[in-house]
This record gives C-alpha cells, sequence and structure tokens, in this order.
C-alpha cells in the first residue's frame, strides 16, 4: 500500500512540474522587432538663389502705325497700304530666388536684336496718288521682374506658369523714306533714330527639367507686350535740291511678340539630397 501510494505521488509531482514548465513558456512576453529605418524625401529648405540664361526667337505683331504726315486732303484718303515687322531672336539673363518647391522668382534683363520693318502708304486727293515707302529695322531692351508657379514633377518634367512685369525701351533705326512728291520729283527723306520707354508685361508657361541639384533645364513660351516704339524727326528733300525738317515722325503701336525660348538655371546653393530618417515601429502585443 505504501508503495502504491509513493507511485501516485510521484506521478503528481511529475505532471505538476510539467504544467508549470508549459505555463512558463505559453506566458512569456514575445521579443517585438526593433525599430526599422525608414527613407523619407527631405524637406527641401526655403531659400536658394540662382543665375539664369535664355535665348530664343520671336513673332511679332502691332496694332497700328501712325505717321504725321500722312494726313488726309480735303475729300482725299491718307492710309497705310501695307505694313510688317520680322521677328527677332533676344538673349537674356538675370538673377532669380527659389522661395520653395514650388514657388520662385527672378529679375531679368534682355536685349532683343535689330528686326525689319517695311510699310508703303498713300495720299489721294482726287486726282493723284501720292506713295512713300517705309523701311528700316526695330529693336527693344526690357527689364522684367517675374514670378513663376511649379506644379511638381511629372515623368521627369516640371510644368510651371507665370507672369512679369517692367519696362522695356523700343527703338527704331535707320528709317528710310522714299516715294513720289507733289512736284513729281524724286522725294526722299530719313527718319533720325529714336526710342521710347513704356510699361511692359509678359505671360509665361513650359517644363522644367533637372539635370542634377544645381542645373535645370527650361523650355518656354512667352507672350510680351512691350508697348510703343517712336522714330526721331523726318529730314526729307523738297525738290530744289536741299532738305528741311518735315516735322513727321512715325509711331509704332502695340508691339507685341510671342516667344520660343530654351534657357537654363544654376541653383547657388542646392538643397542637400534626400536622407534616411529613421521612424520607431512598436511591436503589438
Amino acid at each position: 500500500m505504501n508503495r502504491i501510494a509513493l507511485h501516485l505521488i510521484a506521478g503528481a509531482a511529475f505532471c505538476g512540474l510539467g504544467t508549470a514548465a508549459l505555463a512558463a513558456d505559453y506566458g512569456a512576453p514575445m521579443p517585438g522587432p526593433g525599430p526599422a529605418p525608414i527613407i523619407t524625401p527631405y524637406a527641401e529648405p526655403a531659400g536658394g538663389w540662382y543665375l539664369r540664361g535664355d535665348v530664343g526667337v520671336g513673332a511679332t505683331s502691332f496694332g497700328a502705325w501712325e505717321e504725321t504726315s500722312l494726313v488726309a486732303p480735303a475729300g482725299g484718303v491718307a492710309a497705310w497700304n501695307s505694313r510688317s515687322m520680322s521677328g527677332t531672336t533676344f538673349l537674356r539673363g538675370g538673377v532669380g530666388y527659389q522661395f520653395n518647391s514650388y514657388l520662385r522668382g527672378d529679375i531679368t534683363a534682355e536685349y532683343r536684336t535689330g528686326g525689319s520693318m517695311h510699310g508703303v502708304n498713300y495720299i489721294y486727293n482726287g486726282n493723284r496718288t501720292f506713295a512713300d515707302a517705309v523701311n528700316g529695322h526695330w529693336s527693344s531692351t526690357a527689364v522684367m521682374a517675374n514670378a513663376y508657379v511649379d506644379f511638381g514633377e511629372f515623368w521627369g518634367l516640371t510644368p510651371f506658369v507665370g507672369a512679369g512685369v517692367g519696362m522695356a525701351y523700343n527703338q527704331l533705326t535707320g528709317l528710310q523714306d522714299t516715294g513720289v512728291g507733289a512736284n513729281n520729283l524724286g522725294a526722299f527723306g530719313r527718319y533720325a533714330d529714336g526710342g521710347k520707354a513704356n510699361f511692359a508685361w509678359a505671360l509665361h508657361a513650359g517644363l522644367g527639367y533637372e539635370v542634377n541639384r544645381n542645373l535645370k533645364l527650361e523650355l518656354g513660351y512667352r507672350y510680351m507686350n512691350m508697348g510703343d516704339a517712336k522714330s526721331g524727326v523726318l529730314t526729307c528733300y523738297n525738290g530744289t535740291g536741299s532738305y528741311q525738317n518735315c516735322n513727321s515722325y512715325l509711331t509704332t503701336k502695340k508691339l507685341v511678340s510671342n516667344d520660343i525660348h530654351i534657357g537654363m538655371r544654376w541653383m547657388l546653393n542646392p538643397p542637400p539630397p534626400p536622407v534616411a530618417q529613421p521612424i520607431p515601429v512598436f511591436a503589438k502585443n
């Protein structure tokens, strides 16, 4: 009887130890994973100076030509029969500031090379027509303050729009007037070179491409209103072997150019490259 009791006691003790061991195994908390590094984009700091340069071509249009001496006589007609102004090329440079990832602005100076201009006018007094042909060149220099909004990057390209205001100085040079005078002799004259300063404004649109963190390329379109241009006074041949002040000026109104340009922006202090920013991850109990 004692031997049987001993066996029962030993079995109970063994079972108790096994249960305690299992309880210890299942009840211990599982260690969770440590913090995992997660790569996040670097927040570009506000502020960044840049230099820019552009070269482009422009198609020119205009509102009207006005010539002081082109006055209709009583019962007659005075008008331009034809007028044209060629397009030009231009060079532009400036300095700008990148305020943040979507807003930037710059101040630019540009020179628009000389384009040709040609016009023919006539005065009809009822029985005779007097015609004059005007030929010469025009050019423009402008200083503009511009602001742009970038719309983020899509397939490596950044679309943008912008607007600018400033001042344009438009010149008419080398204007020659030829025609037939009232006495049927060959009359000719020359306008003195002249210029006029105007308020100018522009609208921009285009695409940018980041070559690296310093260099950005641009392909852009610009609509630019440059105001008016005015010549100097006309000195003309009077048919008797001498010249006289004809008190006549030529003004071209509302010069407008539709420009296509390519350019670059060089960041002077580009933002640093993206860095890893670790974010702790906690285990789920």
